[in-house]
């Protein structure tokens, strides 16, 4: 075994969500054009010139899905350029902390970008790609069974440690949203995961994820109704607002972006020229002096013209 499997890919894909492993990066690992973002890495070097090489591992180990973690290309080369900061150890917590938020299941699509990934990594290594993919022991197909009511099934392996499980998932058709609105809900969700660990709180991604699967309904976020996107991004702005004041102390930075942000968005909305927000609180903030930007206001007042913005029609 000179590679890894198409199936401990896939596996490494679901359970990454498709973003990088290193902390605090938000960069997707396969893009929504397919343009490849990130790098299947190894952790333990896969030569023996490679940085944390390890001559007990067997070859088998070496490619293997515990050995692997999917890092951004920027990061990759920076963990590679620093072996000694970035241990082998540390590569491990950071693959555990984030797979931890990951899921059990993969869609055709996502399937798609994995192989993918998997072809760019092969061809990278001068590796015949299809068939090195496809002879693998690990290889799994895809099986689809149309219902009556014109939703695809996708019989496929449900990814767990130690066993396979076969599940069936409604595959994403047109009445779901669009991988681009599928884009900027997994965005919503990064948002309000990272502020909650600017306030001092653990990640909770999985915790968000979980809370608007309840709210509307639904086991993925690929398969929201089309007609329930606006109610989703409006419960995502609500959800911003009530947890935005945690910041205020632990992340004051962020706190005041978030405000800036929310302002001019909605300033926007309105159909206003950005510029004319800067008389609007000259006069209803009544100021002392005119402001050329948002970040000459103090904090009290910054928060009163959000609070009149925001509710603005």
């Amino acid at each position: 075994m000179n590679a890894p499997t198409e199936r401990d890919i896939k596996k490494l894909f679901a359970l990454s969500l498709n973003q990088c492993a290193f902390p605090q990066c938000f960069t997707s690992i396969v893009g929504l054009s397919d343009e490849m973002l990130g790098e299947i890495c190894h952790i333990n070097g896969k030569s023996p010139q490679g940085p944390r090489y390890d001559e007990n591992q067997t070859d088998a180990e070496r490619h293997g899905f515990s050995n692997l973690i999917l890092l951004c290309r920027n990061h990759h080369k920076v963990v590679d350029d620093n072996p000694t900061k970035y241990t082998a150890e540390w590569l491990r917590n950071a693959k555990t902390n984030h797979e931890k938020n990951g899921v059990f299941e993969i869609t055709p699509q996502e399937a798609r970008a994995a192989r993918k990934l998997l072809e760019s990594y092969l061809a990278a290594q001068g590796l015949d790609g299809g068939r090195n993919v496809m002879d693998s022991p690990g290889a799994f197909q895809v099986n689809q069974t149309v219902k009556g009511d014109g939703n695809v099934l996708v019989g496929r392996d449900v990814i767990h440690t130690e066993k396979v499980v076969q599940k069936n998932v409604t595959q994403p058709g047109p009445q779901h949203i669009s991988e681009e609105q599928a884009f900027e809900v997994k965005r919503q969700i990064d948002e309000l995961a990272q502020m909650d660990v600017d306030s001092g709180r653990e990640d909770s991604h999985k915790a968000w994820y979980s809370r608007m699967y309840r709210k509307f309904k639904v086991t993925s976020y690929k398969t929201i109704p089309l007609e329930k996107y606006d109610g989703v991004i409006s419960w995502f702005r609500q959800q911003k607002a009530i947890n935005r004041p945690k910041l205020r102390r632990p992340a004051n930075g962020q706190w005041r972006n978030q405000l800036y942000g929310a302002i001019y968005g909605k300033w926007r909305e309105l159909g206003y020229e950005k510029s004319a927000i800067y008389g609007f609180a000259l006069e209803r903030l009544k100021l002392n002096r005119p402001i050329e930007s948002l970040t000459e206001l103090k904090e009290q007042n910054l928060k009163r013209l959000y609070d009149i913005v925001i509710r603005l029609h």
